[in-house]
């Protein structure tokens, strides 16, 4: 405040002090025409001109104050603008030098000059608490400058800010902050105002709405990158509820959004799984991205998923990103990836062994039979060659199953359908417990593919057979044919075929069913829960299921089952082509 006092009366001294340079004796009037203001240091018009003594009186105060401020040598540049109602032009009645020499122009050149060099301008309304910035291109300048200029004449101030080119091509911001005062019988508006350098404050505001763009465009990635994105994508709170969620994961989850808002996202895994995404959930909270691979929950059954996990901080609300990426498909290539490696190795020992085997056999065999023409052979030396004839052609039937493991022996393919290989697998199997129930579902009609008819029956044999044994109690023992085409890999169904026809095959039981850690071993040689004792056949058969199935171009699967059903299904898919 005190500091507001000196300034006013040093401009006050400062003002009558200029006055009495342009009266030498003081205490007299002044002149109604300024005569003593037409020189070198007046190169206006309106004191030049007929004007009403109200206009001359003000203009030549103004001019006062504004040469004095300008000796100061402050770091703002003065000016006195005026125009006329009835003219577009604007001239200068004052300029500070320096404003004159930004342009090397005189000050009755000066406004076309300074608009000529007006490549931006920024007006900032008045009327606003929160400034709104109105970019105007120097081709809307013109056409809005009367719009503008009658609009500041009511409001009574003006403020602009110009981005002005320089005669060295190089560019310069002013800043323009004028008061408006019109004089209606002259019909003429003065601006009295100041320009202030503002050059690095603009660069500084570019530069933040540069980081603003940026930030307004990285979040609308954001936002797409959320909405479109093949992975599914979970926000949580850090208490571990869901927030939201992408469309992406409603389809994995197979939960809308408004199902899982709210929902904590422990629920959405297996209970065997919940106290390791417990877990994580505190790892993420302490600062640590996590990735690991789990089961997760959908209404059919699980799925194996892939999470990345970190703790999103940029925000007021801390939040838990979590990206979810189904990679079942990937396990069930490494599951069966694992299989082929597995009767790859099978299939060089089996053929090995298989060949000794079969010569040796063979002299067993043949002796056996000479054996037997032998006459007066005491009863019971011909009850032992009876059983060790019968015993070495089980012998023989295991070695051919293993030269199928092999591929050493793909039987004969010929054009026939499936209705005959299902047949005969029943007639392999004999008679069907009583306390089990036979339902099939198999069209009439079906279409013709080469196949090896007794491979098949075989294969269709041991899957049943595995079946009757998981019911000892009795059951249901279901077979269902239909036609199948795939387009391409289809996530809803766990196939891994290429596109074309297909005879999909289900074996369905009401057994005791397959722990899901025994699943990815079913197929290999010898495998089997029940303790050796208890087993029966020869431990090759849904290994000898898997190799047909493989040497017709096909596929052979556990599928899950619905909840609440019990039992096992052996999906087999078989291409026509």
């Amino acid at each position: 405040m005190f500091n507001n006092i000196i300034q006013g009366l040093f401009l006050r001294h400062a003002v009558t002090a200029f006055r009495s340079s342009f009266h030498p004796s003081q205490g007299h009037p002044m002149p109604s025409c300024p005569v003593s203001l037409k020189d070198n240091s007046y190169d206006g018009r309106i004191l030049n001109e007929p004007c009403s003594a109200e206009l001359q009186k003000r203009l030549v105060n103004l001019l006062t104050t504004s040469s004095i401020m300008t000796s100061m040598n402050l770091p703002v540049l003065h000016y006195i603008a005026a125009w006329k109602d009835n003219r577009t032009d604007i001239w200068y009645e004052f300029a500070d030098p320096r404003f004159c020499g930004l342009f090397t122009s005189r000050l009755h050149l000066l406004a076309p000059a300074f608009r000529k060099a007006i490549v931006e301008q920024k007006v900032y309304p008045s009327d606003c608490d929160a400034l709104r910035v109105e970019m105007l291109e120097p081709q809307a300048l013109n056409k809005d400058r009367s719009i503008l200029r009658n609009k500041n004449i009511e409001d009574g101030i003006s403020e602009a800010i110009y981005k002005v080119k320089l005669q060295d091509t190089s560019h310069i911001w002013l800043k323009d902050q004028a008061r408006l005062e019109y004089f209606p019988g002259d019909k003429i508006t003065l601006s009295v105002g100041v320009l202030t350098p503002v050059s690095r404050e603009m660069a500084m505001e570019e530069a933040l709405r540069r980081t603003e763009k940026a930030l307004s465009q990285s979040e609308k990635q954001f936002r797409d990158l959320f909405a479109q994105s093949n992975d599914a994508i979970l926000l949580l709170n850090p208490e571990g509820r869901i927030l939201k969620v992408n469309k992406k994961a409603e389809e994995l989850t197979g939960l809308s959004q408004e199902m899982l808002a709210g929902k904590p996202a422990c629920d959405l895994f297996p209970k065997t799984e919940q106290a390791q995404i417990r877990k994580v959930r505190d790892d993420i909270s302490s600062g640590r991205s996590i990735r690991l691979e789990t089961l997760m929950l959908k209404d059919d059954g699980t799925l194996s998923v892939d999470i990345n996990a970190r703790q999103v901080i940029n925000t007021d609300n801390p939040m838990i990103q979590a990206v979810v990426r189904d990679i079942s498909i990937h396990k069930r290539i490494e599951v069966e990836r694992s299989k082929i490696e597995k009767f790859d190795m099978l299939k060089t020992l089996a053929g090995g062994l298989v060949h000794d085997m079969n010569n040796m056999l063979s002299v067993i065999m043949g002796n056996l039979s000479l054996a037997s023409f032998e006459n007066d052979l005491p009863q019971g030396v011909a009850t032992l060659l009876s059983r060790i004839e019968n015993a070495t052609a089980n012998l023989k039937n295991i070695t051919r199953k293993m030269l199928v493991l092999a591929d050493a022996d793909t039987g004969m393919r010929i054009p026939g359908q499936l209705h005959a290989c299902i047949h005969k697998a029943l007639d392999m199997l004999g008679a069907i417990p009583p306390q089990v129930r036979l339902h099939m579902d198999i069209p009439v009609i079906l279409p013709a593919f080469t196949m090896d008819k007794k491979g098949l029956s075989e294969a269709f044999a041991s899957i049943m057979e595995n079946s009757l044994d998981a019911m000892p109690k009795g059951g249901v023992l279901s077979i269902k044919v239909k036609g199948l085409r795939i387009e391409a890999c289809d996530d809803d169904e766990p196939l891994l075929l290429n596109p074309g026809d297909y005879l999909a095959v289900h074996f369905t039981d009401t057994g005791s069913g397959i722990m899901e850690k025994d699943l990815p071993r079913i197929f290999d040689p010898y495998f089997s829960t029940k303790n050796r004792d208890a087993r029966k056949g020869t431990g090759l058969g849904l290994s000898l299921a898997y190799a047909v199935i493989k040497q017709h171009g096909g596929q052979i699967m556990p599928l899950p089952q619905e909840e609440g059903q019990q039992g096992t299904t052996i999906a087999i898919y078989l291409p026509l082509s």
